[in-house]
C-alpha cells in the first residue's frame, strides 16, 4: 500500500486583529453620543433639588449645608437638548479655523 498525501490546500490568511476589532468596536464619537444620550435620560429619572450653601472660612470655598435639601423644578432635557449638545460640541472640536485663529 502506498501512501499518498493529497496536496494541501493554500489556506487563506487570518485576519489581522486590528481590523477585526475596529469593525467591531464603536468610535469615540459613538461612544460620546450614547453617553450624551444615557446622561440625558438620567434628567427624566432622577429628581431635582438642591443644598443651601455657605462660604467656609475652612476650605475656603461654599459648602453644602447638611439638612437643607429642596426639591425644585425638573428640566428634563430631550431630543433637542443632546442634539445641540452634539452640535455645539462638534463646532467646539473642529479646529482653530473655527475658533477665528489661523
Amino acid at each position: 500500500m502506498t501512501d499518498k498525501k493529497q496536496p494541501q490546500q493554500p489556506q487563506s490568511p487570518p485576519q489581522s486583529t486590528q481590523a477585526t476589532l475596529s469593525s467591531r468596536f464603536p468610535t469615540a464619537y459613538t461612544i460620546l453620543f450614547l453617553l450624551i444620550v444615557f446622561v440625558a435620560a438620567l434628567t427624566w429619572i432622577i429628581p431635582a433639588g438642591k443644598y443651601d450653601r455657605v462660604m467656609s472660612e475652612e476650605v475656603g470655598r461654599e459648602v453644602a449645608v447638611p439638612g437643607t435639601y429642596q426639591v425644585v423644578e425638573a428640566k428634563p432635557q430631550g431630543f433637542v437638548g443632546c442634539g445641540a449638545v452634539c452640535i455645539v460640541s462638534r463646532w467646539f472640536f473642529r479646529g482653530d479655523e473655527c475658533h477665528g485663529r489661523h
